[in-house]
């Protein structure tokens, strides 16, 4: 194909074929085609071709604070989205969960749950929150970090018994939000009379509400991607992710040259994972709310005297602007008088 782009180029008679050249500027996407015919560690050097590889941080014009955003990301997307590395795994989409004990939250703590329906297939859920205390939660959850907790995984089952399980699995937690797969809200299912209904509407019949999901696969990838560089770990009670989330990748596709997700319709945990950190809360850094009065300095509390003294003058410039308003303005007396008319009232 790419020769048949630059044929008119080659059939230049006035051109020396010496001094006939083009140029191919592309993403890299792993070991693909590029790396196979052009880069020196795959073909060696070759006198008539010149691979430039370049990197995020050769732009002069991206400022320090968008560099370190860049660089907190975790490894593998710094690898493939910074510096650009074109080695075999540059596909591979998520990090290798950091994996932690089991663990629980606080009662006070909300907790996300999300499920993902597969359709004759699999049924996964996962449950997780944000550790929103001042203090580590155990075995090891710092303050401001995200935990995947607790994983519901099962094929062959109906949905009564997907919603009765996972409605079991959710007593004594402080459940916020329930999240499932937006595919499963379409109105795929009969029901007598010409009545359609979805597959949400059995799980709602069967006592667990949901709201659809939101998002992309590809913002998914990226919020898990982001939750990571900011504090998220897995406990061993989630086998099916921890499984999972190492072989999420990418392979360009032949036909369209574009990459894509490999088998993603297989990779349930992730979905599931996906749907529920889209569902909380946008992470950023966490408020710091002001001292108490009693921790200000003496000038700055409310009663000192240069505040007091503000206020009073607010107050007289509030009440002369109202009186001058009320002068200048209609009368609201009642029946319209003023005080001179009711002097000469015969009341």
């Amino acid at each position: 194909m790419l020769k048949r782009r630059i044929l008119p180029t080659f059939r230049q008679k006035e051109v020396p074929p010496s001094a006939r050249q083009f140029c191919v500027i592309a993403n890299d996407e792993g070991r693909n085609w590029i790396w196979g015919r052009y880069h020196p560690d795959a073909v060696g050097l070759i006198p008539n071709r010149r691979f430039i590889h370049a990197t995020s941080l050769d732009n002069p014009h991206l400022d320090e604070s968008y560099i370190k955003e860049l660089l907190s990301m975790p490894p593998e997307w710094v690898n493939k989205y910074v510096y650009a590395k074109m080695d075999a795994h540059s596909g591979k989409l998520l990090p290798d969960p950091k994996v932690i004990a089991s663990c629980w939250p606080p009662p006070e703590v909300d907790v996300y749950l999300a499920v993902d329906h597969g359709e004759s297939t699999v049924c996964s859920a996962h449950w997780g929150f944000e550790n929103t205390t001042e203090h580590t939660i155990p075995p090891g959850v710092p303050p401001g970090w995200v935990c995947i907790f607790r994983e519901y995984w099962s094929e062959g089952s109906t949905v009564e018994q997907h919603a009765r399980n996972i409605t079991a699995m959710s007593q004594k937690l402080k459940i916020v939000s329930k999240v499932m797969d937006r595919t499963t809200f379409n109105l795929t299912q009969a029901r007598r009379g010409g009545i359609r209904s979805s597959i949400a509407d059995l799980y709602r019949d069967s006592g667990l509400v949901l709201v659809p999901s939101v998002g992309s696969p590809d913002t998914r990838v990226e919020r898990i991607n982001v939750v990571q560089g900011r504090g998220l770990v897995v406990t061993k009670d989630c086998p099916n992710y921890i499984r999972q989330a190492p072989h999420y990748h990418t392979k360009v596709n032949r036909r369209t040259g574009l990459p894509e997700i490999v088998n993603k319709s297989s990779y349930h945990a992730v979905d599931s994972v996906g749907y529920l950190l889209m569902s909380m809360p946008s992470l950023g850094p966490r408020i710091l709310y002001p001292p108490g009065e009693d921790e200000l300095p003496p000038h700055l509390q409310p009663g000192h005297a240069y505040w007091q003294q503000s206020k009073d003058e607010a107050a007289r410039q509030f009440a002369v602007a109202n009186y001058r308003e009320r002068l200048d303005s209609p009368s609201t007396e009642p029946f319209g008088g003023n005080d001179e008319a009711w002097d000469q009232s015969t009341f």
